[in-house]
């Protein structure tokens, strides 16, 4: 595979409804993101964003382990994995433009990712979905 990791095959990632915060979405809300959602290849040790550095997108894993760490004193401190069950990008949904920690691939998988704008005006229009990101 190229370096474009927004170019795969078609065939080589899973339905976006395999990350189960996508697949709890009313369908309403889901129709509304599917056009902006873009299948991502996740490799190993992938960077998906660094402390201070601008955050464009979520990312929505369906397989592969996202982890976040921040950079101590003493050495690097895990504070937090992400799986199929959720979302790596959280604080870009309280407008947020830059994380505090860095976020990279423990287990190599897939998934998709969004741009900040469309996922926030989905949110906005739907309370449903405010809640269920806001949990």
């Amino acid at each position: 595979m190229a370096n474009d990791d927004r170019q795969p095959e078609s065939n080589e990632f899973a339905e976006p409804t395999t990350n189960r915060l996508l697949r709890t979405l009313s369908r309403s809300d889901y129709e509304l993101l599917v056009p902006d959602l873009e299948p991502v290849a996740l490799p190993l040790r992938k960077v998906l964003y660094e402390p201070g550095s601008e955050v464009t997108h979520a990312y929505f894993p369906t397989h592969g382990m996202a982890s976040m760490v921040s950079e101590m004193k003493d050495g690097t401190v895990e504070v937090g994995t992400v799986g199929n069950e959720g979302m790596v990008g959280t604080p870009m949904l309280l407008h947020s433009k830059s994380m505090t920690t860095r976020a990279f691939m423990q287990l190599a998988g897939g998934g998709y990712r969004i741009a900040a704008e469309p996922l926030r005006r989905m949110i906005r229009q739907s309370p449903g979905a405010e809640q269920l990101f806001f949990r």
